[in-house]
């Protein structure tokens, strides 16, 4: 039964600021003209050249050209000569809320990448207060960390494993009781996950409508991808589920004894499921009985429900893949992973899980088979959000990581503005934001980050930020310095 008392953390955000050392919004009030920039609007990929922003009490109250505007006593002045200005970042998929690691040495680094707004997609009901104190200090304007929108804990059925970490909803009853709790902890969607049984399922999509609150997240494996869309999904993570890219199952000619054989099998193999989903012989089984005709319907379909996808990319779909040997972790970056957490020489394995060489093979040909479904739904005129599913567990490194699904979406054969896009005015809009954050104009919120060079030209150019702005709040090259910093010391007592 859902919880509505869960613990507090060990390490409240407030506390942690101070650790930090950077100013609350409350202490600075001053005004902000970035001049002499370049302006991206995210939403048609126009350059706007030598523009003045002008930034007060948190929101852009002008943009100008610079030769016009002028610049009223009292702002503090911020050269954007050479420079380039777009909104502040989404991460749309992240787990933050695991107490001091989290406040000292990952969620800092949002900010320090130019992650201005963030989706938290799951805590643990024990943490809940965790994200309630987040989400506080940043509606009082007691903190600059980035906004956050949050799920609260996650929904799922009876797992093989514990799973003390979301509210377990056997039933059609329970799956309405949990949705009841994220209603009453005011959180802002209805996240499901892969055991939900069809009776829960319907329980649970009809508690949420009641309520009004927005279906998220996997869709069940018991369920599919199709039914999820038609209860009214507003995204779908990870391609539909953590198991062989969940869609894929919905575009086979096979898809019923598929998933029947599968369920069967996972109630005998427990916690073995996700490894029999990525072996060879299943891997083919989904591959080779692929129906095209039946995935572009899909694909279509799921466009015209006006479905978001967040496909997380690097973590979901290369990272089962090729994790045997692959550096996780750029060693430029493990000063700010927490010690304790540091795999050896840069290098991760994931659950200790080493795939054979032909598992290995068929684990490339189901990623590729992932790129090629994101290429139709794109084709089909698929929308889509940006988020790395970082968390503490996984070895992967806040706010850096959001930078590297960006890559991963042009490598996906996305352009850079459309990669941009996943990351800024795509989440406002999902979100019902875009009247407020997610582009540059006047009376938007003063999230704004500067870079030294175009990221129309390479999304890597992301990399290069000269400084953040977050509600109005200027977090120049010297104060990111000083974050990175801390988030350095303090990754060494973790």
């Amino acid at each position: 039964m859902p919880t509505h008392s869960p613990v507090s953390p060990v390490v409240s955000v407030l506390s942690v600021l101070s650790l930090l050392t950077v100013p609350s919004l409350a202490a600075q009030q001053t005004p902000l003209a970035v001049a002499h920039v370049t302006v991206i609007d995210v939403a048609t990929g126009d350059r706007l050249p030598d523009r003045t922003v002008l930034v007060s009490n948190g929101r852009i109250t002008v943009v100008g050209p610079s030769v016009s505007t002028s610049i009223p006593n009292g702002y503090r002045l911020v050269d954007g000569g050479r420079g380039f200005l777009i909104p502040g970042l989404w991460d749309a998929h992240v787990h933050m809320a695991v107490g001091s690691m989290s406040d000292t040495a990952l969620v800092p680094l949002f900010l320090a990448n130019g992650i201005t707004s963030v989706r938290e997609m799951g805590a643990e009901p024990k943490a809940l207060s965790w994200i309630q104190r987040w989400r506080a200090s940043v509606t009082t304007g007691k903190s600059e960390w980035p906004r956050v929108i949050s799920v609260g804990a996650m929904i799922d059925g009876k797992r093989p494993e514990p799973a003390d970490w979301a509210w377990i909803a056997p039933d059609s009853a329970s799956g309405a009781a949990a949705v009841d709790s994220v209603r009453l902890g005011h959180f802002d969607a209805v996240k499901l996950q892969d055991w939900v049984t069809p009776e829960a399922f319907s329980g649970i999509v009809q508690a949420a409508h009641a309520a009004r609150l927005p279906l998220v997240g996997h869709a069940p494996f018991t369920v599919g991808v199709a039914k999820a869309a038609e209860a009214g999904y507003l995204t779908l993570e990870h391609l539909g589920n953590d198991y062989v890219g969940g869609m894929l199952v919905d575009c086979s000619a096979l898809e019923d004894s598929i998933r029947t054989e599968f369920l069967n099998s996972e109630r005998a193999l427990n916690e073995t499921a996700m490894s029999q989903a990525r072996s060879a012989w299943w891997i083919d089984r989904v591959l080779g009985s692929q129906h095209q005709a039946k995935c572009g319907a899909l694909a279509k379909r799921l466009a015209e429900r006006g479905v978001w996808q967040t496909p997380t990319i690097w973590l979901s779909l290369w990272f089962p893949v090729f994790r045997a040997d692959s550096l996780v972790v750029p060693e430029e970056l493990l000063k700010y992973y927490p010690k304790s957490r540091r795999p050896a020489g840069g290098l991760q394995k994931f659950r200790g899980d080493q795939p054979n060489a032909d598992d290995r093979a068929a684990g490339q040909r189901l990623y590729q088979a992932q790129i090629d479904l994101i290429g139709l739904l794109r084709k089909n005129g698929n929308r889509f959000l940006a988020g790395s599913d970082t968390g503490p567990w996984n070895r992967m490194l806040a706010g850096f990581s959001l930078h590297d699904e960006l890559r991963r979406f042009v490598a996906a054969g996305f352009s850079p503005l459309e990669a941009l896009q996943t990351a800024t005015i795509n989440p406002a809009r999902a979100f019902g934001l875009a009247d407020s954050i997610g582009s540059i104009r006047p009376g938007m919120g003063g999230d704004l980050v500067l870079l030294d060079a175009d990221p129309l030209l390479d999304v890597g150019n992301l990399d290069r930020i000269r400084a953040v702005i977050v509600r109005g709040h200027l977090i120049d090259a010297a104060e990111r310095a000083r974050l990175l910093g801390a988030v350095a010391i303090a990754a060494e007592g973790l």
